[in-house]
C-alpha cells in the first residue's frame, strides 16, 4: 500500500472523488498536500455543510462537496483516485456504487477501498447482512473479500491487491475491515 501511496506525489495536480467524504478530511488533505482538484460526496447534508465550513477554514478552495449518492454519481471518466472509505458497507447496493466508482476513473486511475468484510472460514463467499448492526440503519452489507474481490473484477478492475486488514475490538466474529486498491483498465 505504501508504494501505491507513493503514487499520489506522481499525480500531483489530479482529480479526486472522496465517496463518502464526511467531514471532508481526506479532500482537504490531498488538496493542501499535492495540490489536487477534489470532489467530495456525501448523502449527508450535515456532512456537505461541516466539510465545506473546513475548507473555507483551512483555506482549501480546489475542493468542492455535494451532497449526493454514491450509487449514482458519476462524471464519466474525470477522476485520477477514487476514495471510497468506509461507505461500502452502508449502501444498499454495493455493486452499483462500485460500477459508479469505475465510471467516474479515468483509464489507468485508482479506486481505494476500505470497508468492512464478513469471512466466514467455513464458506469464503458469504456476504453478512447487517442492517441495524450496532444499532446503525445505515449498515447494510459485509461482503467476503473473495466475493468483494470477484465483483471488482466482473466489473472491470484489475490489480486488486489488499493492502491491509484489521480486527478492532467490538467488531463480530468473522468480521474485519480490509483496504484494497484496484485499478481501471480500460
Amino acid at each position: 500500500m505504501l508504494r501505491r501511496l507513493s503514487h499520489f506525489s506522481e499525480m500531483k495536480d489530479g482529480a479526486v472523488l472522496d465517496v463518502g467524504c464526511n467531514s471532508g478530511y481526506n479532500a482537504i488533505y490531498l488538496s493542501q498536500k499535492y495540490g489536487m482538484e477534489v470532489v467530495g460526496i456525501d448523502h449527508s447534508r450535515r456532512h456537505i455543510e461541516v466539510s465545506r465550513f473546513l475548507s473555507d477554514v483551512a483555506g482549501v478552495h480546489s475542493v468542492q462537496f455535494f451532497e449526493e449518492d454514491a450509487e449514482s454519481f458519476v462524471r464519466p471518466a474525470e477522476f485520477d483516485v477514487v476514495l471510497h472509505f468506509g461507505t461500502l458497507y452502508h449502501l444498499p447496493n454495493p455493486l452499483l456504487a462500485l460500477r459508479s466508482a469505475l465510471a467516474n476513473l479515468k483509464k489507468g486511475g485508482y479506486l481505494a477501498l476500505e470497508t468492512q468484510c464478513y469471512d466466514h472460514p467455513e464458506d469464503d463467499r458469504l456476504c453478512y447482512f447487517i442492517n441495524m448492526m450496532n444499532n446503525d440503519p445505515t449498515n447494510y452489507w459485509a461482503l467476503s473479500t473473495k466475493t468483494l474481490r470477484t465483483c471488482l473484477g466482473l466489473i472491470g478492475f484489475t490489480d486488486v491487491v489488499e493492502c491491509l486488514r484489521v480486527t478492532p475490538a467490538g467488531l463480530s466474529q468473522h468480521m474485519s475491515r480490509v483496504l484494497l486498491t484496484a485499478r481501471r483498465s480500460h
